[in-house]
C-alpha cells in the first residue's frame, strides 16, 4: 500500500483504495477502509521489519507482541517470557502487573524487588507477600481482618480480627462443623499438629479441652 494523491497541510491522503490518513478539526485520523482488515504497526528492528502492534479490524482488539489478539488488549512476549505492564508514580516507584512465564498473574514491586501478590495458573492459589502459595490463600506476614474502625494489632500479634474500638463493638470468629461432627481449634508446634485443642462436639453439644491429645 503506497501513498498516492496530494498533501493537505503536509498530511498525505488517499491510500489507493485500502485506507486513508486525514485531518478533521486538527485531529489526525488513520482509517482502514477495507472491511475487517487490520491496522498494523511495524518498526525496523536491526534491519528487520518487525510487527509491534496490531488493531484487529474485525474485533477492534489491540495486540502488542501478537498478531491475533483475543481480548480488548492482549500483551504477548514472543520470546516465551512474561508479559507485563508497568505503572510509574511521580516518585518513580514502579509497580508491575502481568503474567509471568508460567502463566501466573503477578503484582510486583520493582522498587522493593518483591512480589506483592501472585495468582498461580496451575492451582489458582493466591499468595500475598509470597510468590509460591501452597494453599488457596497464603499470606506471608501479619494480617488484619477489620470490620470497621481503626484498631491496630499488638506487636506480637500475627492475625487480628477486630470490629471497632468502640466500647460496644463485638468481634467474632466462627468455626462451623456438621451437626453430627466437631468444630475444633487446634494448638500446634513444630513437633506436633495437636499439642492442645478446644473441641465442640455437635452431636451432644459438649465442649472439651485437650492437652497432649488427651482431655
Amino acid at each position: 500500500m503506497k501513498f498516492i494523491g496530494q498533501k493537505v497541510n503536509n498530511v498525505k491522503v488517499n491510500f489507493s483504495n485500502d485506507g486513508e490518513i486525514y485531518v478533521i478539526g486538527d485531529d489526525l485520523y488513520i482509517e482502514n477502509v477495507t472491511q475487517d482488515k487490520d491496522i498494523i504497526f511495524k518498526t525496523n528492528d536491526g534491519g528487520t521489519a518487525t510487527e509491534v502492534m496490531r488493531i484487529d479490524g474485525s474485533t477492534s482488539n489491540i495486540g502488542i507482541g501478537t498478531s491475533s489478539p483475543n481480548r480488548l488488549l492482549t500483551l504477548t512476549n514472543s520470546t516465551g517470557g512474561g508479559a507485563y505492564q508497568a505503572f510509574n508514580s511521580t516518585s518513580n516507584n514502579n509497580t508491575t502487573i502481568g503474567s509471568d512465564g508460567t502463566g501466573a498473574f503477578v503484582v510486583y514491586d520493582d522498587t522493593a524487588g518483591s512480589y506483592r501478590m501472585v495468582v498461580k495458573a496451575s492451582t489458582g492459589n493466591v499468595g500475598i507477600g509470597t510468590s509460591s502459595p501452597s494453599e488457596k490463600l497464603e499470606v506471608s506476614g501479619k494480617a488484619i481482618i477489620r470490620k470497621s474502625g481503626s484498631a491496630t494489632a499488638h506487636g506480637d500479634t500475627d492475625l487480628l480480627v477486630t470490629d471497632a474500638t468502640a466500647a460496644s463493638s463485638t468481634a467474632a470468629i466462627q468455626i462451623l462443623g456438621g451437626n453430627a461432627g466437631f468444630s475444633n481449634l487446634q494448638f500446634s508446634d513444630t513437633d506436633s499438629y495437636s499439642q492442645g485443642a478446644i473441641m465442640c462436639g455437635h452431636t451432644d453439644n459438649y465442649m472439651a479441652f485437650k492437652s497432649n491429645a488427651s482431655e
